[in-house]
């Protein structure tokens, strides 16, 4: 099976998200390290903010230590952490996008049983076999092949008619795991 394929910058958000997504999921069965981390952030913020109320151990004239504030000051700060932290992956996936060149290239690919060969027209090619590779997950836009180490290969949907992601899939379902 041949045929070539060009990565859009959504194609490629999608791509980061499934990989990112499925790496969150396993950190969230970490919770119980991820809720004492939280208390503990928490306790921090609490006594660094009692400190900026009361410098010194005085009391700043007018102005009482209030726990709840504290919390809630706390907490806020820690949600907005988190908010800016997905917010910043997608900018990041966006600046990688636009500042590799060989991201929007056009790929040439050859699928067989024994392996897959990739051509890129900036001058990268590879052929490898199905053993290097660790297995395959799809989405609505795009099917990746991931190795071992993380790194992964993107095959946009939109570019393969129905019958070629068919074929794809049988081959790659024979070859690889899904995941």
């Amino acid at each position: 099976m041949r045929f070539s394929v060009r990565v859009t910058q959504r194609d490629y958000i999608d791509a980061g998200h499934m990989i990112q997504r499925k790496t969150f999921l396993r950190h969230v069965i970490l919770w119980p390290y991820l809720a004492i981390t939280c208390i503990v952030w928490l306790a921090l913020g609490i006594a660094f903010l009692s400190g900026l109320n009361a410098p010194n151990g005085m009391e700043v004239p007018g102005h009482r230590s209030n726990p709840i504030e504290d919390v809630l000051s706390t907490g806020l700060w820690l949600l907005a952490g988190g908010a800016s932290f997905i917010a910043f992956r997608a900018i990041r996936l966006r600046w990688e996008y636009r500042n590799n060149p060989n991201l929007r290239a056009e790929i040439c690919w050859t699928i067989t049983a024994e392996g897959i060969s990739v051509t890129s027209t900036m001058g990268d090619s590879s052929t490898e076999p199905w053993t290097v590779l660790k297995f395959w997950r799809e989405s609505r836009q795009v099917l990746l092949l991931v190795y071992p180490s993380g790194i992964y290969h993107i095959i946009p949907k939109a570019n393969l008619s129905a019958a070629q992601i068919e074929e794809l899939r049988s081959l790659l379902t024979t070859a690889l795991p899904e995941r």
